[in-house]
């Protein structure tokens, strides 16, 4: 039987289906300028959301300037991979926000702050809604792009509502809500310095019971999670920054330069510098 969260949403997503896309936003990854504030969040996730009443103003990145964008009922906000958006400002919005994650999917039916429901799709999650929501995260804000997305979004959402039906509703447990909560956690501040001790304290657990639930839910263990997330940013900001290579692995959460280029290099054969001149060759 589907728990509380999940037939919250399913009931609600399914009342606005089949829905039309009345304009489409996209917050694209561009450098943070230094006379805006530093964002409170900067994920790796490929991410949209709907606006279903009210209004969402924030500041981001759209043709390489940072603006000010307003959505409206009927608009979809897309946000790339590690862009970042500040100054957000919530009117009576209700929303519906859709985060891409290792291996599952965060649904979240919002009122301005307020999370109305949470729930997340794993057991039923398919390849071919992956592809979708990846697809949104890789479209501009070019007429041709926005165009592809005014369609891709509905469908998008067709295809989710299917996998949130089909779900058994397991993955709100106990054991798995907090894994989820780790999991959002690093994503919201893996760029600092943190540890599994830190991550123990910060949701009053045992350093042993983080190991226990990364081994449970997922493939990685608790360092190689955390390792990942830093060295997806790095290869993003060695393709598009000008940073250095010791400036990026502070920005990264790496506190040793020699032990970032020793890390990139073992996940992706070649050290950053090379990595950096292959993508601007």
């Amino acid at each position: 039987m589907p728990d509380r969260e999940q037939q919250y949403i399913l009931e609600h997503l399914e009342a606005i289906l089949p829905w039309k896309c009345a304009g489409v936003v996209v917050a694209e990854y561009h450098r943070h300028p230094p006379e805006l504030p530093l964002p409170s969040t900067c994920l790796p996730n490929h991410r949209f959301s709907i606006m279903l009443s009210g209004s969402f103003r924030t500041d981001l990145a759209r043709h390489g300037v940072y603006e000010t964008v307003r959505t409206t009922p009927g608009d979809a906000l897309i946000l790339q991979p590690l862009c970042r958006h500040f100054n957000a400002v919530y009117e009576n919005c209700e929303s519906l926000a859709v985060v891409l994650y290792f291996g599952m999917l965060r649904l979240v039916w919002s009122f301005d702050t307020e999370k109305a429901a949470i729930y997340y799709i794993r057991d039923t999650l398919r390849p071919v809604t992956i592809s979708a929501i990846s697809t949104l995260g890789l479209l501009g804000n070019s007429p041709e792009d926005l165009a592809v997305a005014a369609q891709l979004v509905p469908a998008t959402l067709e295809l989710i509502c299917q996998d949130l039906r089909n779900s058994r509703g397991e993955s709100n447990g106990k054991g798995r809500e907090t894994w989820n909560q780790i999991t959002q956690y690093l994503l919201e501040h893996f760029q600092e310095e943190i540890t599994r001790e830190r991550v123990a304290e910060q949701f009053q657990i045992s350093a042993g019971h983080v190991s226990h639930l990364f081994q449970r839910y997922c493939k990685d263990s608790f360092c190689d999670y955390l390792l990942n997330l830093r060295l997806q940013l790095a290869a993003r900001m060695l393709r598009e920054e000008h940073l250095t290579i010791g400036e990026i692995a502070g920005e990264c959460g790496f506190g040793s330069t020699t032990y970032f280029i020793r890390q990139f290099r073992r996940n992706h054969g070649v050290t950053p510098g090379e990595y950096r001149f292959s993508h601007h060759a």
